[in-house]
């Protein structure tokens, strides 16, 4: 029998894990290590008292890149379509209908009738938009090339955050914000026992497959001897591969592989993409009617993820209340917390009387790196094949041209995995190019 790959893959969230199961799928010897104690990453729920608490809130693209993979794998994440009825929006610290169909539009004060014509004609036309047109245009110039109306204006921006995340305008592609509120159109789901469900799904499936997974490895050294690498962990391990995916973060790339490589030497395509959260537990809802609520003018979000599915105990709720982050801000966690509660105060008047747990995250990284539209958007991040070490590859929520945030980490990770499976094929293309022993020099007791 032909001599099976040798596939290590380095972290243990969804891109690694997806990466392994496709690695896995491909015929590959899979081992896929993790430095900490669970799999899961930023995707791991908290439990506490029959309350899910993923890290802030968490949505699922139904029509996006990572959709497709999941299926493919025979994943099929356990929720419910995120409502948008009864949705709200803040403007000025007061509350309209947030107008995400005719009936709310026509409904709600918040905009005028011009306004409202104008958005009417912008999100009928967003699926045929083409969004190619955009590449390489900051969103800020994008919106207003779509609208002259600062206050569509303000309801696209505040979309764009909803759907990426990002609170950088300035910042962010065009195209790739389009193309995120495009996917959008199809829905999203929550997921029922938060994410830690989806992760479950994709570790039994890995070992099923046959996938060692090792938990409490902190890989700390990655070496190269011709057409083999070899890893080490702080405890003075190593393992052999053929090839290895690197499933984690920009900074642990960096100190694993920067003296030797050229591929992680630039910041200017890594800026994170940060949220601060505070999640509740209430023993009650005060007002059942607010589920769902979005800033205008200020980059909040307010959600109440248990009236869609299972997230806390009978006759509970789980709400995420959460601000979006600008890439220079500065606030004081005590300040950023303040006015979160200010705007649980706002929708759920009387909710401190209900509090069973509340966690507060002050600077969450929900992705490590923006779309930039000086980068040419998506096509311009770190690709999944390092151009300069055969048979090393990426995979995360800021590698490839295919998606953002999880859809990103999903897709990336399925192409590592599948490119790292096919090895074997190409060794002979790099053996003459690649010749000598080449260490990362790290010390073993360099925490990653």
């Amino acid at each position: 029998m032909d001599k099976l790959t040798r596939v290590v893959v380095v972290g243990g969230g969804i891109a690694g894990l997806v990466a392994a199961n496709t690695a896995a799928d491909k015929g590959a010897a899979v081992t896929l290590l993790e430095g900490g104690g669970g799999f899961g990453g930023r995707a791991l729920t908290q439990i506490r008292d029959g309350y899910h608490f993923n890290l802030g809130p968490h949505a699922l693209y139904k029509k996006a890149a990572g959709a497709p993979i999941l299926k493919q794998l025979g994943i099929h994440p356990d929720g419910k379509d995120a409502p948008l009825d009864g949705s709200l929006a803040i403007f000025e610290n007061h509350l309209f209908p947030l107008p995400t169909n005719t009936s709310s539009l026509l409904r709600t004060r918040v905009l005028s009738l011009k306004d409202k014509l104008e958005t009417m004609k912008i999100l009928s036309g967003l699926g045929k938009l083409d969004t190619g047109f955009y590449k390489g245009i900051p969103f800020s110039e994008t919106v207003k090339q779509l609208t002259a109306r600062p206050r569509v204006q303000l309801l696209l921006c505040a979309l764009a955050r909803l759907s990426t995340y990002s609170h950088a305008p300035e910042l962010m592609c065009g195209a790739a914000v389009l193309d995120q509120l495009q996917a959008g159109n199809a829905g999203v789901l929550y997921l029922h026992k938060g994410w830690q469900s989806l992760i479950a799904s994709l570790e039994q499936r890995a070992r099923e497959k046959g996938v060692v997974l090792r938990n409490n490895v902190k890989v700390c050294a990655l070496s190269q001897n011709r057409d083999e690498y070899t890893l080490r962990d702080k405890a003075a391990r190593t393992w052999a591969a053929d090839s290895v995916v690197l499933a984690i973060s920009p900074d642990r790339v960096d100190r694993l592989i920067g003296p030797w490589s050229d591929i992680a030497a630039s910041d200017a395509f890594r800026v994170p993409i940060h949220l601060a959260s505070l999640d509740i537990g209430l023993s009650s809802l005060p007002n059942p009617s607010r589920r769902f609520a979005l800033g205008l003018d200020e980059p909040v979000y307010f959600s109440v993820h248990s009236a869609t599915v299972d997230l806390a105990p009978p006759g509970g709720a789980l709400i995420h209340v959460s601000r979006y982050m600008g890439k220079d801000e500065n606030f004081s966690p005590k300040a950023v917390k303040a006015e979160l509660e200010a705007v649980a105060d706002l929708l759920q008047p009387g909710w401190r009387d209900f509090i069973a747990h509340q966690i507060f995250r002050p600077g969450l990284t929900v992705s490590h790196a923006i779309p930039m539209a000086s980068r040419g958007g998506l096509s311009g991040r770190m690709p999944v094949a390092s151009p300069d070490r055969p048979n090393l590859y990426f995979a995360g929520d800021w590698i490839g041209s295919s998606g953002l945030l999880a859809d990103a980490a999903i897709a990336s990770g399925a192409d590592a995995g599948a490119q790292a499976a096919n090895t074997l094929t190409r060794k002979a293309l790099f053996a003459n190019n690649h010749t000598g022993d080449i260490d990362s020099g790290l010390p073993a007791n360099i925490p990653l």
